[in-house]
Order: structure tokens, then sequence, then C-alpha cells
């Protein structure tokens, strides 16, 4: 008799447990309310991003990242003699290496941004539905020992794209982003923000690591946050960035050297790509 009412009041507390769980999109306005009403923001920092390469555990790289709300963000990144400049204006993104718009690049390091940038909540809803994030479900599990809400997916399951915000401080934690079904082919890739911490009107994670398929690829480290400095308007017009790349006439080689090897610049800009995209 004991282990039937133990049972039936365990079923009883956990039936109304769920029954007090925040719709997704509810965690997703009370993330969106700790957010002051800063206009911009200015950050340095350092990215370690992992190679193993030639005997190279890892690259520091500096990072230059400009918020201007709502929807414009900017990142420069300067790795040895290679800098790199991506550019998001309301949803239109545009990046250039070396002086070159890339045609093909790749968002995977860029994305942390998004939980940051976006502070209205149907865009930020619209922007974790296109990565498979869909706020109509949400759970309470448990992660790196708090209690977290876990937007997308019933917990324990971790096969699917989710974010998981802490209970008590609406922070976002870990975000998972998974691509495809097949175990064999599937890219995943997890972000997980911590420390977050307050600068004037402005929380922000102030470590953000990134795993590829379970493993450690990249380290965020801020070093510094300004909230609502100067920044020139011409930082973030599309027209003008793309403009000011260099003609590729430059790089074409010769006649003479058609058959030769890529200088030494052109491999530099090849590592880094591959490196940082």
């Amino acid at each position: 008799m004991r282990v039937l009412v133990v049972g039936f009041v365990i079923a009883l507390w956990c039936g109304t447990a769920n029954a007090y769980v925040l719709p997704g999109r509810a965690v997703l306005g009370r993330y969106l309310q700790r957010f002051g009403p800063e206009e911009r923001l200015l950050i340095r920092q350092k990215a370690h991003i992992r190679v193993k390469t030639q005997g190279q555990d890892a690259i520091a790289v500096d990072e230059t990242v400009r918020y201007r709300f709502p929807g414009v963000f900017r990142s420069d990144t300067k790795g040895g003699a290679v800098e790199r400049v991506h550019l998001q204006v309301d949803g239109e993104s545009l990046t250039l290496i070396d002086g070159k718009v890339d045609p093909m690049p790749r968002d995977r390091f860029d994305r942390y941004k998004d939980l940051l940038l976006h502070r209205d909540p149907d865009q930020l809803e619209r922007v974790l539905s296109h990565y498979g994030v869909h706020s109509d479900i949400c759970s309470l599990g448990r992660f790196q020992g708090s209690v977290v809400y876990v937007i997308g997916a019933q917990y324990p399951d971790e096969t699917t794209a989710q974010l998981v915000i802490d209970k008590e401080n609406f922070w976002p934690t870990r975000w998972i982003l998974d691509k495809g079904s097949d175990p064999l082919t599937r890219e995943r890739l997890e972000i997980r923000y911590g420390n977050w911490s307050l600068v004037g009107t402005a929380w922000y994670p102030w470590q953000v690591e990134f795993y590829q398929n379970g493993e450690l690829v990249k380290t965020i480290e801020v070093e510094k946050l300004e909230v609502n400095p100067p920044l020139p308007k011409a930082l973030f017009e599309m027209d003008r960035l793309r403009s000011m790349q260099e003609p590729m006439e430059r790089n074409k080689p010769s006649l003479e050297n058609k058959d030769s090897e890529p200088d030494e610049i052109q491999k530099t800009i090849e590592k880094f790509k591959k490196i940082y995209n």
C-alpha cells in the first residue's frame, strides 16, 4: 500500500510540474525582457580556433564585433596576414576575405549572434524556426546541474535542433543545430553561452563555445565591451563594403605562371577560409 501511495504522489507531482511548464514563446519573451535599452554594442574579443594541422592545435585571432539594434551586425577578424569582414543587415549578409567577396561563405561561427541580435519575439522565433527550433515544443530538463527549459524538443532528447534556456535567469546556455537524420553524414553544431555579465545596461555572454559533432572547435572570450559607442553608419553600408573589394583581376595568374602552385598569400587565404568557415 505504501508503495502505491508513493507512486501516486510521484505521478501527481510530475503531472503538476509538467502542467506548469511555460510555453516556448513565453520563455523567449522572458529572455528578451532581460535586455536593456542599449542601441549599439562594440566588443573586442579573442577567438581560439582548433585546426589540428602541421602540429598546430589552435590559432588565436582578434575579432571586433559591432551590433546596431535592431538587425545589424558586423565582425572584423584578423588572422595573421588575412582579414575577414562579415556584415549582416536585416537578414542580408556579405563576407569579404582579404578584400574579396567570398562567393560561398558558411556562417556556422557567426550564428551565435542571432540570439543576441534579434530582440523582437516574432523575429527571434522566425530565426529559430529557420534552424529547426520550433517554439511550440517546450519541456523541462537539466543541463550542467541547472534546471532548464528545452525549446524545440522533449527532454532528454538531444537528437533534434533545440534551444536550452536557464530556468532561473532565462539566459540561453545551449543551442543545438542539427542537420540531417543520418548519423554518418549529419553535421551537428552546438553553441554554448556562458559567463553572462552586465556592463552598463547590457547583458552579454563573455564566453561562447562551439562544438562540431561533440568536439570543441572554437572558443570566443570577450575582452572588452562598450555600450552605445559612436559607430559610423558607413561601417554598415552593404553597397559601400561591396564596392571596396579588390578587383578579381589582381588574383588571376599570368599566362606564364598559369600552371604554377598558388602563391603564399593565396595559400594563406584558403587556409583561413577553411579553419574559419
